[in-house]
């Protein structure tokens, strides 16, 4: 799914368990951080949601207590991106956007492991920060 959103032109993660300030980001466009992303999610395998499905799965998901939420845009079209959520356990869901549309396809992490929670968590923390308002 990723390959279908590249060129990646920005990548924003948020961490559901805190509030978010405004004074306060996780967001890159730089190409070597992009790369690190890619490398750390390329092994993961999806499962298409059926639409019956998909209002009990994002309601399960939004519960969680520890969620990473993370937005993948594209370069040349900001408004087709790439939204994934990863839970403390690795389990996740991934929604695709066009031109600022759900295509109605979602699909479920088959393969996730807290490890890749703390892949991503890591990743988040080494692009946090703290901005001046």
């Amino acid at each position: 799914m990723v390959e279908e959103k590249k060129p990646i032109g920005a990548i924003d993660i948020r961490d559901d368990q805190h509030i978010i300030n405004a004074n306060e980001e996780a967001k890159t466009s730089k190409q070597k951080k992009i790369n690190e992303f890619e490398s750390i999610i390329a092994d993961i395998k999806l499962k298409r949601v059926k639409k019956s499905n998909i209002n009990d799965l994002s309601i399960e998901y939004a519960s969680e207590d520890e969620l990473l939420s993370i937005v993948m845009t594209n370069a040349e079209n900001r408004k087709s991106a790439l939204f994934i959520d990863i839970t403390s356990d690795g389990k996740g869901l991934v929604v695709s956007f066009e031109d600022g549309g759900s295509t109605d396809k979602m699909y479920e992490i088959q393969n996730g492991n807290p490890d890749l929670y703390e892949e991503v968590q890591d990743f988040y923390k080494s692009i946090y920060k703290e901005i001046t308002l």
